[in-house]
Formats: structure tokens, C-alpha cells, sequence
């Protein structure tokens, strides 16, 4: 049964949507603020993201401001004493004026074990830096990015095939085991959130298009590891020279060999993806260059 606790949740991803869809079992949506649609495919046709899709199914009212501070009057509204907000990767700050509107504060689910990798590519970044090992936390979110109370902390396995997408559902799957529990405790006054070491604090980045492209200067072992990360977006890449043409090659899939790369898919621009000795085949002669022009002859 639902407890008398009121829930406005910020999220857009498909994880998210999980999240809210557990979080629905113990407590009441009133409110769910997304994304807004965004164009997919060559069509180019609006999409809503899975938590508005989950929030219609739970008959939600859903909100898809262009910025967060668009709804403060709303908000203002239906926020009282028995109202906590919830944040997994929604895709936008939230102001402090925001944060203040909840006496119950907003709780952000993060996936990692903070204050390590705070910021917004935790997960892919554990994978880059080859860590065997995070987690997720439950946090109190304050006007510092990640830097609120720790409420409560689970490592998490990474695994040694783990893509970013494969981790990220493993890390959302136990957060859903306990979220419902944890929050209800912190509630109900059962746990005193504390305060982060800043000592131990570091820091991930925004990742674009362009921060997919390979060094072919680093060890073997970090270019799996990126190639990894890197899935599905925005796909590690290299530039290829083929009959004096530079083109973006993806490199899709990747394992280690007694010591050395072996490239299994990739995906040429223009081209659907191929295994890697047909496009050796079909385009023989090339050459892979990756990041500061560093050249890897396959």
C-alpha cells in the first residue's frame, strides 16, 4: 500500500522510468518532470522519453519544461509538507529556488559510490578507468553538483564484458531492489544522512560526439575498455584513410588477445555494421588514425 507520502519524480531515460514504476508501489506520484520530445530516426519524428511514457501509464501528471525553472509556479503548488522529490538522470540542474520547495528534499539516485566520479558520466568513466568495482547512492541533493548527504551507498560488480548500457541496467535493477525501503526509512527519520569526505571528490565530464575518438596511444587494455564505454553512444571511432578519403569508422565491438586488440565490429559511415575482416576485405588498403593523428596500421 502506497504511504501518505507525495512524489514528484525528474527523470527521462528508460532506467529512470524503472525507478519511478518501483517508487509508484510504495509512495504517490502527483507529479513527473522530463525531458521534452526529442526527433529520432531519418524522420526526424518527436519522441517522448520512457518516463513520460511511464508517467502516462500510471496516469501521472507530466511536465516537459525546456528548463526546470519553467515550473516553479506549478511546483509551488502541489508541494507540501508531505512531498519529496526524486531525481535519476533527468538532463538538466536544479536550481536551488527548486530545491528549496521540498521540506522533505530531493533525493538523487547517482550512479556511483560518491563522492567518487560525481558529474555525468560515472558509469562510463568507471569503465574507461578499468575499475572492477561501484555502485550507486542515495543522496540529498543541495545547490553543489552531487555533493549533497549520503543517505545510503551498494557497490556494484563491473563486470569484464560490461558495456556502459549493460552496467547502467545492472546498477538500476539493485537500486530497485532497495530504493522503496531506503526512502521510507529516511522518511520516517530512521536514517541521519551524512555528509561526504570532499577530500575523496573527482569528477566526470559531458561526453560528445566527438570524445568517442580513439588514441592509439594508449594500452591495448583502456581502448577495449573505451570501445566499451563508448557503447552505444556515441560509439568509439577512429578516422580511417581509404583511397586518399577520411572517413569515421566505428568501432562497435573490440576483445583482448594474448596482449592485443582484436577488433570484431564495426560500422563504417554510410554502411550498416560489419565484422571486421569483411571491412578488411572490402577495403584494404587503410590506415586507422585516432586522437593527436597517432596512426594503428590493423
Amino acid at each position: 500500500m502506497p504511504t501518505k507520502y507525495k512524489l514528484v519524480f525528474f527523470g527521462s531515460p528508460r532506467p529512470a522510468a524503472e525507478v519511478l514504476k518501483y517508487l509508484s508501489l510504495k509512495f504517490q506520484p502527483v507529479m513527473a518532470v522530463s525531458q521534452p520530445d526529442r526527433p529520432v530516426g531519418r524522420e526526424k519524428t518527436p519522441q517522448p522519453t520512457p518516463v513520460t511514457l511511464m508517467a502516462e501509464k500510471l496516469s501521472v501528471l507530466i511536465l516537459k519544461p525546456l528548463r526546470v525553472t519553467d515550473i516553479y509556479s506549478k511546483l509551488e503548488k502541489i508541494v507540501d509538507n508531505n512531498t519529496f522529490g526524486f531525481l535519476y538522470a533527468y538532463g538538466q540542474i536544479i536550481p536551488k529556488e527548486i530545491l528549496s520547495l521540498f521540506p522533505r528534499g530531493v533525493i538523487n539516485l547517482h550512479p556511483s559510490l560518491l563522492p567518487k566520479y560525481r558529474g555525468a558520466s560515472p558509469i562510463r568513466q568507471a569503465i574507461i578507468d578499468g575499475r572492477k568495482q561501484t555502485g550507486f547512492s542515495l543522496m540529498l541533493m543541495d545547490d553543489k553538483m552531487d555533493h549533497g548527504p549520503i543517505i545510503y551507498q551498494r557497490q556494484v560488480r563491473i563486470l569484464p564484458l560490461d558495456t556502459r548500457s549493460s552496467l547502467w541496467q545492472r546498477i538500476t535493477q539493485e537500486a530497485c531492489q532497495v530504493v522503496n525501503r531506503v526512502v521510507f526509512d529516511y522518511l520516517f527519520g530512521k536514517i541521519d544522512p551524512q555528509p561526504q569526505d570532499p577530500r575523496l571528490a573527482s569528477y566526470t565530464k559531458i561526453f560528445r560526439r566527438q570524445d568517442g575518438l580513439v588514441n592509439w596511444n594508449w594500452p591495448v587494455a583502456k581502448i577495449e575498455r573505451f570501445i566499451r564505454a563508448m557503447r552505444p553512444w556515441p560509439a568509439a571511432f577512429t578516422w580511417v584513410i581509404i583511397k586518399d578519403r577520411k572517413l569515421r569508422l566505428k568501432l562497435l565491438r573490440a576483445k583482448l588477445n594474448r596482449g592485443l586488440l582484436d577488433i570484431e565490429t564495426v560500422q563504417l559511415e554510410g554502411k550498416k555494421p560489419s565484422a571486421f575482416s569483411q571491412f578488411k576485405t572490402a577495403y584494404y588498403p587503410f590506415v586507422f588514425i585516432g586522437q593527436n593523428e597517432s596512426q594503428y596500421q590493423p
